[in-house]
């Protein structure tokens, strides 16, 4: 497989950012908090500058667990106010923020002209499954609710890094306009859209789904087998389904390129308008946190099986959504992945999975490139390639 020039620079520019910042000792792994203030300066090069044709805008949704903040890109013409693309960022569910998927947001935004309101959901092991499910369940049902033509909601907080304010201050929020919404997300956060979807679905939510878009997501096919589940998988699945900020036995490695998979867990990549090529098991991601854990010992040991058996007791169906059975009615799919990303086998599988349940669904490799590639847009043409089969995949859905 050939990686893109551009992929290998942004893994060269990565290792520098880490080796910079190892040096500087900004980078530590001890605690989820460190973890997260490591990935979010890591991510600052490729989110900075000045995204003139997009205004932003904060709005804070009620749910049952806790207020979640959000933020609104909206395009400075959008034909359709009505249907927003509502954006889960990824980072195994413990790490990552609107801020380390901005560029990213704020060119959907701008290419699509539509508004996109990515959402801040509780992060593990603060918070446990299936909080993070139920906040952003709570958020769509609010977006979806009927608009009140009389409503004068609060407009909240304007910011605008180009010092262009397209909406009035003091203007409804877009939220009052929504009818339909679009759910979308990378990684851990389209685990997350597309159990929301579900979540929605079986629960009788209000909730109006247009469309999906998944990037790059595991959809619970590695609890499957348990036992194959890379260390850095079982640490962040711990936290996620126990909430105990409690590290494995081991040694985190910074500088260790993440992303990479047993030779036996990747499967090729073969579908109808897809790349047929297998995503190899040793190419990296630019910076999944790694750890380097010992591969027995009896705390390893009881960790795994506390992991497996609480994905065995509440994981179904919204964390083993690889054993569902969709509905036909099920919104359409575009289902996205990363040629060199060992994800790549678990989107084929569950396009197949969707298909097989009679679900329209669309399935795209990006090739040349790996897991996370989508933050990398300073850089990356590939990433407007893939917002350009976003574009012709709503068009036609």
């Amino acid at each position: 497989m050939e990686l893109s020039e551009a992929w290998l620079r942004v893994l060269e520019k990565q290792r520098e950012i880490r080796r910079q910042g190892n040096r500087q000792g900004k980078f530590s792994k001890a605690t989820a908090a460190l973890l997260r203030r490591g990935y979010e300066e890591k991510r600052e090069f490729w989110n900075s500058g000045v995204f003139p044709g997009v205004c932003e805008r904060e709005e804070t949704f009620a749910t049952r667990h806790a207020d979640v903040p959000c933020r609104w890109f909206i395009p400075s013409s959008c034909p359709d106010p009505s249907v927003p693309i509502v954006y889960f960022h990824g980072g195994s569910y413990a790490v990552g923020s609107t801020r380390t998927h901005r560029r990213f947001l704020a060119s959907l935004c701008e290419s699509l002209k539509m508004n996109v309101l990515s959402v801040d959901y509780a992060l593990s092991p603060d918070a446990r499954y299936p909080v993070a499910l139920e906040q952003i369940a709570d958020v769509l049902t609010q977006l979806c609710a009927a608009p009140d033509a009389g409503s004068s909601a609060p407009a909240g907080r304007v910011s605008s890094p180009a010092g262009r304010v397209f909406p009035p201050v003091g203007a409804r929020p877009p939220s009052a306009s929504v009818s339909a919404v679009v759910p979308a997300g990378d990684s851990a956060g389209a685990n997350l859209a597309l159990a929301a979807a579900l979540y929605a679905h079986n629960m009788s939510l209000p909730v109006n789904v247009r469309a999906l878009l998944l990037f790059y997501g595991g959809y619970g096919f590695s609890a499957e087998s348990p036992d194959s589940l890379s260390d850095a998988d079982l640490q962040y699945l711990y936290w996620y389904l126990c909430g105990r900020e409690v590290l494995l036995p081991g040694v985190l490695e910074p500088d260790r390129p993440a992303g990479s998979a047993p030779a036996s867990a990747v499967a090729p990549a073969a579908a109808s308008g897809a790349d047929s090529s297998s995503p190899s098991p040793d190419l990296p991601s630019p910076d999944l946190p790694s750890l380097a854990l010992p591969s027995a010992g009896p705390l390893h040991a009881r960790r795994r099986a506390e992991v497996c058996s609480r994905i065995n007791a509440v994981g179904a169906p919204y964390m083993r959504l690889c054993r569902q059975s969709f509905p036909a009615s099920f919104a359409p799919a575009l289902i996205v992945c990363a040629q060199a990303d060992p994800l790549c086998q678990n989107s084929l599988r569950l396009f197949r999975l969707l298909r097989s349940c009679g679900v329209s669904a669309r399935y795209y490799c990006q090739k040349g490139v790996g897991h996370e590639y989508l933050q990398y847009g300073k850089w990356l043409p590939e990433v407007m390639q893939t917002i350009a089969e976003c574009k012709k995949f709503l068009t036609d859905s």
